[in-house]
């Protein structure tokens, strides 16, 4: 699984920065932005990473320290050990929590289906949730079990949903910001076992 890899590079970077001289964070941005460039030179993780690694490379020369490479791996390691932590996984049940959660929340929850041509929603929340209606009804089978990403679309307390979603074990993946198929909503995809070949959302 992507994850598994992506939560053994994370994983592999700390230990290695911990062993290694580097004490502040000066020195410890210098240190990852080496690491990621030897470890795309010497292939040390899954093809399925490569991407990932030279747009943190790419990030560490741009923007140095502001690159955050330490903590964005400090994230990745809690946020898919979280997840993994939940022995029954995502399900069908799960979900329908997480939306029951956020529509007590004074959120609007609805559910659309989701054309080429854009949707208009109209606010009666200061937050919304659409969900992709057809991707709902593809995403688990009769008993419940997760089986295809489900897609949704937010505007509005973002960090509000991912924090929700996070202490049900659900991770969420943008696939845009705000241009998308429904107006000034963001795109965003929850997918089986927490996979998705892409860094999940933070709060």
């Amino acid at each position: 699984m992507f994850k598994h890899h992506l939560l053994k590079l994370a994983t592999t970077a700390l230990d290695e920065l911990n062993e290694s001289s580097a004490n502040d964070p000066v020195s410890e941005s210098h240190y990852l932005s080496l690491w990621v460039t030897q470890a795309i030179k010497q292939k040390r993780f899954d093809v399925c990473l490569s991407q990932q690694l030279k747009e943190w490379q790419q990030s560490a020369r741009t923007l140095g320290q502001g690159a955050n490479l330490k903590q964005q791996f400090m994230s990745i390691k809690r946020d898919i050990e979280h997840v993994d932590s939940f022995s029954a996984g995502v399900n069908k049940s799960v979900i329908e929590a997480l939306l029951s959660d956020i529509e007590a929340s004074d959120w609007q929850v609805s559910y659309q289906l989701i054309g080429r041509k854009k949707l208009s929603v109209k606010m009666q929340q200061s937050s919304s949730l659409v969900i992709d209606s057809d991707s709902f009804d593809k995403a688990f089978d009769d008993s419940g079990r997760f089986i295809s990403e489900l897609f949704i679309y937010l505007r509005g307390d973002k960090a509000q949903f991912f924090k929700r979603a996070y202490e049900l074990g659900v991770l969420c993946y943008k696939l845009s910001d705000y241009k998308s198929n429904v107006k000034f909503h963001g795109q965003f995809v929850i997918a089986p076992d927490n996979n998705y070949p892409s860094l999940p959302e933070s709060f």
